[in-house]
């Protein structure tokens, strides 16, 4: 299956996302978000994306793109990731996932309205409580909805996998 992602972001954790996208079956970058158009047109040409964007309404309004990469500054992750969201858009969203409790409780509030997956790249498996991160996801999936966590280990994605 082949999943069109639009990226907003054109910084150095981009493309690493981007590069690690290579070795993912069926992820394949459509559209890139800047502020500045040519700014957007540059990273599209440079990674091989034939949509640059320089609103965000046109992204989230494309229906060219199944999801969207939210790599811009951390105060903006919970507005562009809801506004992606709202557009029909799964949203990838870069750590910190909101800068508080209520962006967080809206932006769950949105996927499962939505019914779009919400994933933040979870690096953090060694940390004491990383078991109940992975549970809460496993929760929130079978609650029909999102999933606010990705988890890091081969034995925890096959948990999700299952949705044990």
């Amino acid at each position: 299956m082949k999943i069109n992602f639009g990226v907003i972001g054109t910084n150095v954790i981009t493309e690493r996302f981007l590069e690690a996208g290579k070795d993912a079956e069926g992820f394949c970058l459509r559209g890139v978000y800047s502020r500045s158009r040519e700014k957007a047109v540059d990273f599209a040409r440079k990674h091989g994306a034939d949509l640059a964007f320089d609103s965000l309404e046109d992204m989230d309004s494309c229906k060219e793109i199944d999801a969207v990469y939210v790599a811009s500054p951390n105060s903006l992750h919970a507005s562009q990731s809801i506004q992606m969201l709202k557009g029909g858009k799964h949203v990838l969203c870069e750590k910190p996932i909101a800068s508080n409790q209520r962006e967080f409780e809206e932006m769950k509030k949105v996927a499962l309205e939505k019914g779009g997956f919400y994933w933040k790249p979870c690096a953090v498996c060694t940390l004491p409580d990383f078991r109940l991160y992975g549970r809460t996801c496993i929760s929130w999936e079978k609650s029909g909805g999102c999933l606010f966590n990705t988890v890091s280990t081969p034995e925890d994605m096959t948990t999700l996998r299952k949705g044990s």
